[in-house]
């Protein structure tokens, strides 16, 4: 290594929630952190609602009546998660909730106890406690007591952007440094442990190409749901231009290196690969999150694991009405419970129904959801829904077998399904599905509609996230190898790594991880044994 190289005591590669709170705890912990950031920072954080997933007695669970434990969030995580995080993990997050909540508050971040009162993927401005998942659905709800854990940070639209202010607020106080427009090629090695980066950093007109690109990586983050091609336009001019700009920067890492760098839904590839079925969904990520930070750990001996497992989202509300609604497959055969979390229901759209849906409705349910509409919804939702809603954006039909005609449904089937679960209405007899009585509503009054809820539909973008990644030992983030020794000097934090939610994906739950596995990263790389020279 070059004698004039750089020399802190950490290195954090991404600067969204993960590594800022890596860079955090490091700091409190006496070490000299330098981050490296692809772009200006803030990651998918920034752009995400400012979702984040507490529970076991916060304040604001208990300032609105709402009744939890650690215990019972622990029943509800397990059920929603099953096998894919340690119970020795999950208890950990569960025990430690409140804790990382207040963490997050000590920073600045505001949050509030107002309960949403209809079920929503996010509240509207004015309310912040909400059911983020599935928690007062039947069969989670018989595991576990109903609890909102779902708490949204205070702030108009999505409050992403809010949660990373404070954050970038406490990263500039403590005098970490930030190298923005950064891009990490390689890790330096001594033997087998990791002591260093390389990266190319913007150095030729870089006022000016910070500037632009700061606009450019605003664009591309709206863009990427609902015009993903000129997303990648925007990704294509900004690679051509690092080319003619960067300059190799190495430095050194006296105690080691945490990777932060966001999973890989935006790598069109990658997701193909691994998740085929969802290859025609749009990324609810930034452009890097194309799993470059995977590959980094990967260059280094590090194993990794579920990186098929991903996270697609079908909502189905707000409007909270639109739950009354039945949801098929192509064989006319019902999905799932209409009332599910929008991740698991998009699950069961991807596997159960080959990826093609319908959600039908009759003129009773859609009058409903118009009026809630100008209430229930932010803006973008609001355009999705008026989108699918005008007459252009479904498929209509005075019968329902001719609906399944026109959609491509089995309309033998269909009729049967939609005749049965009026049939169990009438007959006050449960759901198939356990869809709670107060949402059974028979589908009766025409002329029918169906919505389009399959992935392809790109009036309401099919939105995803990957959850897998690199292996880590759970207390310390160590990345490891396939026989389970840790790398060291190698870390590896939020969707870059194995977390709390690669199981499945709740509303807040990758944020929560984010700050739960990078803080243990920062606090146990200073605390681990000594430093390299």
């Amino acid at each position: 290594m070059q004698a004039n190289t750089e020399s802190y005591d950490v290195v954090v590669v991404g600067y969204g929630a993960a590594g800022a709170a890596a860079a955090l705890e490091a700091a409190r912990g006496g070490a000299s952190v330098l981050i490296v950031e692809r772009f200006h920072g803030g990651g998918t954080t920034a752009i995400s609602g400012g979702v984040f997933y507490a529970g076991g007695g916060t304040k604001y669970q208990q300032d609105a009546g709402v009744e939890d434990s650690p215990d019972n969030m622990y029943n509800y995580l397990h059920a929603e998660l099953g096998d894919d995080v340690s119970e020795t993990l999950l208890r950990d997050f569960c025990n430690e909730s409140i804790e990382q909540l207040t963490w997050l508050e000590s920073l600045g971040v505001p949050f509030d106890s107002k309960v949403c009162p209809f079920k929503t993927s996010m509240p509207t401005e004015g309310y912040s406690l909400y059911y983020s998942g599935s928690e007062n659905v039947r069969p989670f709800s018989d595991v576990a007591s109903p609890a909102q854990r779902g708490h949204r940070a205070v702030g108009k639209g999505r409050s992403g952007d809010v949660v990373f202010s404070y954050l970038d607020k406490a990263v500039q106080a403590a005098g970490i440094k930030v190298v923005p427009y950064a891009r990490v090629t390689d890790l330096i090695f001594e033997g087998d442990r990791v002591v260093g980066v390389r990266y190319s950093q913007v150095a030729r007109y870089q006022d000016r190409y910070t500037a632009l690109a700061t606009k450019l990586t605003a664009a591309a983050g709206k863009l990427n749901l609902y015009a993903p091609f000129l997303g990648r336009g925007i990704a294509k001019v900004m690679a051509a231009q690092e080319r003619t700009l960067t300059r190799p920067v190495s430095v050194r890492a006296r105690r080691g290196v945490i990777l932060a760098a966001g999973g890989y839904a935006y790598n069109r590839q990658l997701v193909e690969q691994h998740a085929p079925r969802f290859k025609q969904g749009r990324a609810n990520a930034t452009m890097g999150d194309d799993g470059s930070g995977i590959a980094l750990a990967r260059s280094a001996g590090a194993s990794v694991s579920h990186l098929d497992k991903v996270s697609g989202w079908r909502l189905m509300a707000p409007p909270d009405a639109m739950q009354k609604g039945v949801l098929v497959a192509a064989d006319g055969d019902r999905v799932c419970c209409e009332q599910l979390y929008g991740a698991r229901v998009g699950m069961h759209v991807a596997h159960r129904a080959n990826g093609k849906a319908w959600l039908i409705l009759d003129q009773a349910i859609v009058a409903e959801m118009r009026e809630q509409i100008p209430n229930q919804t932010m803006w973008w939702q609001r355009a999705s829904l008026e989108a699918v809603l005008a007459p252009t954006g479904h498929v209509s039909a005075d019968s329902i077998a001719e609906l399944g005609r026109k959609c491509g449904i089995d309309s033998f089937e269909l009729n049967r399904t939609i005749a049965d679960y009026n049939d169990r209405i009438a007959a006050g007899t449960e759901d198939e599905m356990l869809k709670a009585d107060s949402y059974r509503q028979p589908i009766a009054n025409g002329p029918f509609i169906a919505l389009d809820f399959g992935i392809k539909n790109q009036r309401m973008p099919f939105v995803l996230v990957s959850l897998g990644g690199v292996d880590v030992d759970e207390h310390s983030r160590q990345a490891v190898r396939n026989d389970g020794t840790p790398i060291e000097g190698l870390y590896a934090v939020g969707r870059t790594a194995v977390g709390v939610c690669t199981g499945q994906y709740v509303s807040g739950l990758s944020l929560s991880d984010c700050i739960f596995t990078g803080r243990r990263a920062g606090r146990h790389v200073v605390a681990s044994a000594a430093a390299v020279a």
